[in-house]
């Protein structure tokens, strides 16, 4: 199976204490959405990551999907 991962393009409410995945250099690291902070100017705010036992800031989270190979 391969991982494909996408940008996820929705409320924050919906991602509350759900898994998301945050891009890193080496790849994508998972982790529980503990928290969302809203911008003091424009329209993107900044989520808050629970991941490898500390908390993380990104204003892209990514959702997986699994493909299968044929």
């Amino acid at each position: 199976m391969n991982n494909v991962y996408h940008p996820y393009i929705g409320s924050h409410e919906n991602m509350m204490g759900r898994t998301a995945y945050i891009k890193t250099k080496s790849g994508y690291i998972g982790g529980k959405v503990v928290g969302y902070v809203f911008p003091k100017h424009g329209i993107i705010g900044t989520y808050k990551v629970h991941t490898e036992g500390k908390t993380r800031s990104a204003t892209t989270i990514y959702t997986k999907e699994e493909e299968e190979l044929c």
